[in-house]
């Protein structure tokens, strides 16, 4: 019997309106990419100043803890990427928030053990596919973009 093999895309083409929220606060780099950059309070300008565009979709700053959701869809929303390289200073814990959604998850619409309230527009089986298919690679208190290329290379 015949074997059907499946392959799946190595990128999916991505809206050219994306991202669909601080666009302008961003940086943009390559939609196909699979990492985007959350520098926390760092300056992301500092945090990729030696990292070629086509090595991230996008890089920013995600200061408080309502962030999540904004980077929650931004990445729904582009379902190439797979990593997020999580580095800066963390000075109001939102990376660890981060952490805690990826290891303990959400009851309701809260990250366990952190207190931190997801909006309730983003459907929990969508919080669900976003920890089984995105890996968060901490690098918290990392600025130096060499660093941070090397580990996305």
């Amino acid at each position: 019997m015949p074997v059907l093999v499946i392959t799946m895309p190595k990128f999916v083409d991505v809206d050219e309106k994306w991202p669909f929220f601080f666009a302008d606060s961003l940086i943009i780099g390559d939609r196909k990419s699979n990492v985007a950059i959350c520098s926390l309070w760092s300056l992301k300008e500092v945090v990729t100043k030696d990292i070629p565009r086509d090595k991230f979709t996008l890089a920013g700053n995600m200061y408080y803890n309502h962030g999540i959701s904004y980077l929650l869809r931004a990445v729904l929303s582009n379902p190439n990427i797979r990593y997020i390289v999580l580095c800066g200073v963390d000075i109001t814990k939102s990376g660890e928030s981060l952490i805690k959604l990826m290891e303990k998850g959400i009851e309701g619409h809260m990250i366990r053990g952190a207190g931190v309230e997801i909006e309730k527009e983003i459907p929990s089986d969508a919080i669900g596919l976003f920890r089984k298919t995105v890996q968060v690679i901490d690098m918290r208190n990392v600025v130096d973009s060499g660093k941070i290329l090397e580990k996305i290379n």
